[in-house]
């Protein structure tokens, strides 16, 4: 988190400090990041949960890896039916692969008839 938010050699630098994105000042300082984030429980990373705000208390949370890549700034939200999801939850819900569902959306295909054209084959 901090060479990701400081070090302009970092190779995310870019998508996080070289974007404005900081952190508690007081968790230059371990101990303060531990008092308020707690240990990182195995499996798990530091998430923010609005990925346009800083890292603070307030904005983080443990979070499973796998859910954590759902929450990524390049990640492609749809809404159908009332719900937004990643294209990658939508494509794992509806059974197909994410390549298919972005392939169907980046040639024109509506998002109704990419979620409910079946899948030649199936």
């Amino acid at each position: 988190m901090i060479q990701r938010c400081r070090n302009p050699r970092n190779d995310g630098y870019d998508r996080y400090g070289g974007r404005g994105i900081t952190f508690d000042p007081r968790w230059d300082k371990f101990e303060n990041f531990l008092s308020d984030m707690g240990e990182r429980p195995e499996g798990y990373t530091l998430e923010r949960l609005h990925t346009d705000r800083n890292y603070w208390r307030g904005n983080c949370i443990w979070l499973p890896a796998v859910l954590q890549q759902q929450n990524k700034v390049s990640n492609r939200l749809i809404t159908w039916r009332l719900r937004t999801l990643c294209l990658q939850e939508w494509a794992r819900r509806l059974g197909m692969s994410p390549k298919t569902l972005r392939k169907r959306l980046n040639i024109g295909w509506s998002v109704e008839k990419a979620f409910t054209t079946p899948i030649r084959g199936k």
